[in-house]
């Protein structure tokens, strides 16, 4: 029962704040996004949680709805281990062994058959950034909310090469 004439809000905040302790540099990233419509909408407009770019920890989507937010926060420890071999640090950047917490929820609208609900991600990693070649790897999993977790738990690996 989706109307294609809806109306949508939607916002997202980000946030970087680098630190230094014993003379390492760590950041912590964070990014708060959230929806709200009075409307019904098609799966396509609607918000969820699940998945790499939401709440972490498994490969699907595991709730969506009109309404609701998530929240991913991740802390970065920003290492040069290449910084002695310039042609090496060029081609490689830095290491970035990171961490992260995840929580979404998505409101219940019984009206429109959407349960709602909620789920609690981790991801524990290291990434190589800022040179030619960028990779990532790490374990996420999903550890609490509403959400069967049968399926949580997800190992992946990206990688791209810039020239």
């Amino acid at each position: 029962n989706a109307d294609p004439r809806f109306s949508k809000f939607t916002g997202t905040i980000t946030m970087t704040k680098p630190f230094e302790v014993a003379d390492q540099h760590f950041e912590i990233n964070s990014i708060a996004t959230g929806q709200y419509s009075p409307d019904n909408l098609f799966g396509a407009e609607q918000i969820s949680a699940g998945g790499y770019s939401s709440v972490r920890g498994t490969r699907e989507t595991m709730l969506y709805g009109n309404n609701g937010f998530f929240i991913r926060n991740d802390l970065v420890w920003r290492t040069q281990p290449f910084a002695e071999n310039a042609e090496l640090a060029k081609i490689l950047g830095e290491f970035r062994p990171y961490v992260g917490l995840d929580y979404g929820r998505i409101a219940r609208q019984a009206r429109y058959q959407i349960a709602g609900g909620d789920m609690l991600g981790w991801t524990v990693g290291a990434k190589l950034a800022g040179g030619n070649v960028n990779f990532d790897m790490g374990y996420s999993d999903v550890f609490g909310g509403t959400v069967d977790r049968r399926d949580s738990g997800l190992l992946f690996v990206s990688t791209s090469i810039r020239w």
